[in-house]
């Protein structure tokens, strides 16, 4: 049936693109043929046939009717009368090669191979220069899945056309990509990239649509070397080969190769720093480092200031990502700032340097005062764009709650708030405002904000506004008082503030106090987070598998589990253990929120190309 249903299918679309161009004889009644469409579309083919073998005595010269008899033909099996009606078109129109390709079609419906050959074969004879027909044919060819016929159909219409090397050659790609003939579809492809420099993103499309294994990477990139040797002064096919290794997240090789282009071209290196940038959305630092470092090393210039800004930046998320650098690195850090600084200036260029600076020194050197002096000078200087001054802002209010100043917090936040009402950065400043009422007991004003909050702009305040709700709501109330509660929130506090060992003591004191208590297992989870940020990883690794033994089906299994992968992954480099818990998130958490990161990890570790 789906065979038929092929051929059927077939018949209709050569009738399709017939009709584009024929017009209907307007004599005929337009009742009847609406009448025969919805007989074959309601599958009663009897009725339909009696209509469309009306239409097309009457109107034996209009292909459409003939496609249409044709067809309901074919759909009642009636193949002799469907080779009859061929036959009687041949004899009228014999160097037509579509009614060769109709007769053929029929005869491979009843298995008489060698026929259909004989007659595709005549249909090939008659390739004229008409580019139309020749289209036609291919596309009834390539629906029959007759692939090598439609190839050389285009072929046959490229050699009566030999004034036109670039006919068909789109045409030829996507045949070669339906026969499943990686090579020659690559092929054709960069060749009609090199006739339509225009349209490099549509072939970009295809390639990042079908790229999925290692090997078809493999002949694009061959093809592309070649054709690089081949045509030196060509710049398409360089720029499409940095294209290829960034899908491929090969941005050491993208780099050898966007360098090569800014040498060869003597240009100021925005090829190289645009490379960059898009490696440190890709979370490849190393590779955006190398990248800017170029740019810097050009001099002076447009991408100067830029270059060194984004270097620090680079830098500064490398040693947030993969917490395993040492101190020496985060001094070296410190002054590369400090000489940033020193030589472009605290002005509205450097204002997104400053506010990372700022928080090199409180989070990693844990100099707030330093921190918050660096915002205040920021938020003093006019020229900064208002959005960036409040985004200092609501750093600098987490400043001052570390410093353990909540109300000079609670003053910032709300002047971010009122100045950035409609914004992002409003809603941010009032979930820092409802936690801070979490952190200092105030359960009940927590509880109203983050109830607004749910609804907020941004998903990722509605999603920490909702967990902070629900964590609140479910652990109210399970005592005659908040106790609990409010030495849970506080321990959270101390966390923040870096005080770890104060915050242990506090949670020491909630086990020893209230033992049993609803909060254990978020209390475990708070010993893993102190365990890693003085990197104690054994430990950490100790308490999140006291998690998964004491609550494994608590809401916080598939938290604890993720966060062991992350740690034999990053931290370990435990490949096996990592792939081992990411797996565990895929297949026994499905509607956990880390899922789909953990199956980026897994694919990562297991080697896979992600597109």
């Amino acid at each position: 049936m789906k065979y038929l249903i092929t051929i059927v299918s077939a018949f209709l679309f050569w009738g399709v693109v017939q009709a584009q161009v024929i017009r209907i004889n307007p004599m005929q009644s337009q009742q009847d043929l609406k009448l025969a469409q919805q007989y074959y579309k309601n599958g009663e083919y009897e009725k339909a046939l009696a209509v469309f073998e009306k239409l097309f005595e009457e109107n034996s010269k209009n292909k459409y009717y003939y496609q249409q008899y044709l067809g309901t033909l074919v759909a009642l099996k009636e193949l002799d009368l469907a080779k009859q009606l061929i036959e009687s078109q041949i004899a009228k129109e014999p160097s037509n090669p579509a009614y060769y390709v109709d007769l053929g079609n029929i005869y491979k419906q009843q298995d008489m191979d060698a026929d259909a050959k004989t007659e595709f074969d005549k249909a090939l004879q008659y390739i004229s220069q008409d580019q139309m027909a020749a289209r036609n044919v291919a596309n009834t060819f390539t629906k029959i899945e007759e692939y090598d016929y439609a190839i050389a159909t285009y072929e046959a219409a490229r050699a009566a056309n030999s004034n036109r090397p670039d006919l068909y050659i789109y045409e030829m790609a996507q045949v070669y990509s339906k026969k499943g003939d990686f090579d020659n579809t690559v092929k054709y492809y960069l060749e009609y990239t090199q006739f339509n420099p225009k349209n490099i993103q549509l072939v970009r499309n295809y390639f990042q649509r079908n790229l999925k294994e290692e090997k078809q990477y493999d002949i694009l990139q061959k093809q592309l070397y070649k054709r690089i040797q081949d045509q030196p002064d060509e710049l398409l096919y360089p720029e499409l080969l940095i294209w290829l290794f960034t899908q491929k997240k090969d941005f050491e090789n993208a780099i050898i190769q966007v360098k090569a282009l800014d040498k060869r071209f003597n240009e100021d290196g925005r090829r190289v720093y645009d490379l960059g940038k898009a490696a440190i959305i890709e979370e490849q630092y190393a590779a955006a480092e190398e990248a800017f470092n170029y740019v810097i090393d050009k001099g002076p210039g447009n991408l100067y200031l830029n270059a060194q800004a984004e270097l620090l930046r680079a830098s500064k998320l490398k040693l947030i990502t993969y917490p395993t650098y040492t101190e020496e690195e985060v001094l070296q850090l410190d002054t590369n700032y400090m000489v940033f600084l020193n030589e472009f200036g605290k002005n509205a260029s450097s204002a997104s340097s400053i506010i990372d600076y700022a928080q090199l020194k409180a989070n990693y050197l844990y100099d707030v005062d330093a921190a918050i002096t660096l915002l205040d000078e920021l938020i003093e200087i006019p020229s900064v764009r208002s959005n960036l001054k409040a985004q200092a802002k609501l750093y600098l209010g987490d400043y001052y709650l570390i410093k353990d100043e909540v109300w000079e917090a609670v003053l910032i936040y709300g002047q971010v708030d009122k100045a950035q009402k409609d914004d992002i950065l409003g809603e941010e400043a009032r979930f820092k405002n409802a936690r801070l009422s979490y952190f200092i007991g105030d359960f009940a004003w927590a509880q109203t904000q983050l109830g607004v909050l749910k609804a907020a702009t941004s998903e990722l305040v509605a999603n920490d506004a909702l967990d902070l709700s629900v964590f609140i709501t479910d652990h109210l109330g399970l005592d005659t008082t908040n106790t609990t509660m409010e030495m849970y929130a506080r321990a959270d506090l101390l966390l923040l503030q870096n005080k770890t060992k104060a915050a242990l003591v506090t949670l020491d004191s909630i086990d020893r106090q209230f033992p049993g208590h609803a909060l254990a297992d978020d209390i475990l989870m708070q010993r893993a987070e102190i365990a890693l940020k003085e990197r104690n990883y054994d430990e950490a690794i100790v308490y999140l598998n006291k998690v998964l033994e004491d609550f494994p089906t608590d809401i916080l299994a598939d938290d604890a589990t993720f966060k062991l992968g992350e740690i034999y992954y990053f931290y370990l480099e435990d490949k096996e253990k990592a792939m081992e818990q990411f797996q565990n998130v895929i297949l026994e958490y499905t509607g956990s929120l880390y899922t789909v990161e953990a199956r980026k990890h897994y694919r990562q570790l297991r080697g896979d190309l992600l597109n």
